[in-house]
């Protein structure tokens, strides 16, 4: 049994997260700006104080605080490259002077190779983010290296591809079905993008598998990708979702590259793969189930 604290514990995969290591009879703790019923769990800003006063020892802490998405960062950089930055020097100084044995498992993103690749991409490619967001999760990335060297603390970064599952109530398979259920009798939808850029999806299901596989790794410093190595077309995604939800327009791209959204970003699975974790979900098992929720959301609204 372990004391675990999950930071953006009321998020999309917080939420998750802290559903399954309860599950597994850890003590599961909490933080989030938004207030929440979760038991264990208090409302606030990350700080050194508030961490403090949890008066717990953690053996492993989950990050997930800060910004979940590039037009979010965009709109307010500022003000997120301090929730996602800030917030991890105080948990680092928290560990330091409070639980120096913790683990500490970062989430953090496939946007950290920004728009350079063409072809499956592992941990050891070259970062050179062209997005706010990008740039701020891999600002954090340095900061734990320079915290894992300097003062021995466990670090394990984890960069995400997309993430998608039930409970997702944004980006491009939850706008878009909305979109599609409010306009199901127009011939046309409109969407953007070109549809030719290429995502690795990876269900809610296996993310949280790879935090407590992540959890158990002996070395005291890793990155590792978090994906399924499959990729699948914009496009192709889309005529999927249309499928399921039985629409027989056609969709129309608009054709235009988005600011900070690259073409190609699907992981090379090959160092987790080798460690001993593998994704269970395949993508349109996975898809169907979030359809299905989808419908049951909106009909329960």
């Amino acid at each position: 049994m372990k004391n675990i604290l999950i930071t953006g514990v009321n998020g999309f995969i917080g939420t998750h997260c802290y559903n399954y290591f309860l599950s597994k009879g850890d003590n599961v703790y909490g933080i989030d700006i938004f207030p929440s019923d979760k038991k264990n769990c208090i409302t606030g800003s990350i700080t050194k104080n508030l961490l403090e006063s949890f008066n717990v020892s953690f053996d492993l802490i989950i990050h997930l605080a800060g910004s979940g998405s590039v037009s979010q960062t965009n709109k307010n950089p500022l003000e997120e490259e301090k929730n996602t930055i800030g917030s991890t020097q105080e948990i680092l100084n928290f560990i330091k002077e409070k639980c120096n044995s913790a683990k500490l498992l970062y989430a953090s993103s496939a946007a950290v190779y920004g728009n350079n690749y063409n072809s499956r991409i592992n941990e050891n490619e070259k970062t050179e983010p062209f997005s706010t967001y990008g740039i701020h999760k891999l600002k954090v990335e340095h900061l734990l290296k320079t915290a894992n060297e300097n003062l021995n603390l466990n670090i394990c970064i984890i960069r995400f591809f997309s993430v998608y599952g039930e409970g997702l109530k944004k980006q491009v398979l939850w706008d878009f079905s909305n979109r599609l259920l409010n306009n199901f009798e127009k011939p046309e939808i409109q969407c953007f993008g070109t549809g030719e850029e290429l995502r690795d999806f990876v269900h809610i299901s296996d993310v949280v598998r790879m935090f407590d596989f992540a959890s158990n790794l002996e070395s005291t410093f890793e990155i590792l990708n978090c994906g399924t190595g499959v990729e699948k077309s914009i496009k192709s995604i889309l005529n999927e979702i249309s499928l399921n939800l039985n629409y027989k327009g056609n969709l129309i791209f608009e054709n235009c590259i988005q600011p900070g959204n690259p073409l190609y970003l699907v992981s090379d699975i090959s160092k987790t793969s080798n460690l001993g974790y593998k994704t269970k979900v395949k993508f349109e098992d996975g898809l169907k189930k979030y359809i299905y929720w989808v419908k049951e959301t909106r009909n329960n609204e």
